[in-house]
């Protein structure tokens, strides 16, 4: 499973240095393995630079759970 990061700042934005790069650790929980760690950028007040993640949870995909191949049940 690949997973990225999804951040909300609820700070006030000018506390942020537009000209400062800020580095951001984070924990995601749910691998077999553990805890992965990893880090993302802040710069320019919005541009967040991260990689996706991959984590093996162990759980089994199933080809059609999850999706919606543009069939509606009628009604």
């Amino acid at each position: 499973m690949t997973v990225e990061p999804r951040l909300t700042y609820l700070g006030e934005s000018t506390a942020i240095d537009p000209d400062a790069t800020y580095s951001i650790t984070y924990e995601i929980r749910g691998d077999e393995s553990g805890p992965v760690i990893d880090t993302a950028e802040l710069s320019d007040h919005t541009s967040l630079n991260s990689a996706p993640s991959v984590i093996q949870t162990g759980l089994v995909a199933h080809e059609g759970v999850g999706e919606d191949h543009g069939r509606h049940a009628a009604g």
